[in-house]
C-alpha cells in the first residue's frame, strides 16, 4: 500500500492463548507462529497473566465439550414444504432394546399441531415380522409427537420411515441409523 509516495507495510496482529495470528496485507496471507516466550505471564488484557488466562480457556473449552449433550444426533429431512426433526431416546440406538422417537414438524418456519404422524423401523437387507409394524404418534405440544418403537433386534443397517398427514396428503420421510452389535 503506497501512501503519499511511501510504500507502507501494515500488519494486524492478535494473540490467542500463545500463539500469535498475523494478518499481511502485502502479502494476502496469514501467518502463524508460537510465542517464544511461555514463561514470561506477562499480563493481557485486565491485568490477568496470560498463562491464567490459557489455562481458563482451555479449562472452560473442557466444560463444554463433557457437557455436551448427545442431542447432536438428531436428524432432520425435509419433504415438499415440511421439515422434520426426528430424536431418539436412548440417542445412541441400542441392539436388544427399544427407543422412544419424537419427531417435530414445521411448515414454514412454524410447528404444526393437528397432525396424524406415525413411525415403522426395518432393515432394508433383511425381511423381519416387526417391518410393517406401525406405532401412532401421540402428540405432546404444537409440532411434537413421540411413540416407542420396536426391540432393535440386531446390529446393522435400519431405517425408521415416519409417515404424517398434516390435512392436505399422506407424505414420508425415511432416516437411517446403523446399529453395532455390542
Amino acid at each position: 500500500m503506497r501512501v503519499s509516495g511511501v510504500k507502507r507495510e501494515r500488519v494486524d496482529r492478535f494473540v490467542v492463548s500463545h500463539a500469535l495470528v498475523s494478518w499481511n496485507l502485502q502479502l494476502g496471507r496469514w501467518r502463524f507462529t508460537f510465542a517464544a516466550n511461555l514463561n514470561n505471564n506477562q499480563s493481557g488484557a485486565g491485568g490477568v497473566p496470560m498463562l491464567t488466562r490459557t489455562l481458563l480457556l482451555a479449562w472452560a473449552v473442557f466444560l463444554c465439550v463433557a457437557c455436551s449433550t448427545e442431542d447432536d444426533k438428531a436428524q432432520t429431512r425435509q419433504v415438499g414444504d415440511y421439515f422434520l426433526t426426528l430424536r431418539s431416546d436412548p440417542a445412541s440406538l441400542e441392539v436388544g432394546r427399544d427407543a422412544e422417537f419424537t419427531v417435530h414438524i414445521e411448515k414454514d418456519d412454524e410447528a404444526q399441531g393437528g397432525c396424524r404422524p406415525r413411525l415403522r423401523q426395518y432393515m432394508p437387507a433383511h425381511s423381519l415380522a416387526t417391518d410393517q409394524s406401525w406405532h401412532e404418534m401421540e402428540p405432546l405440544e404444537k409440532g411434537l409427537y413421540r411413540a416407542r418403537g420396536s426391540e432393535f433386534s440386531m446390529g446393522g443397517e435400519w431405517e425408521v420411515e415416519v409417515q404424517f398427514n398434516c390435512g392436505d396428503a399422506s407424505r414420508s420421510a425415511t432416516f437411517s441409523y446403523k446399529l453395532v452389535w455390542m
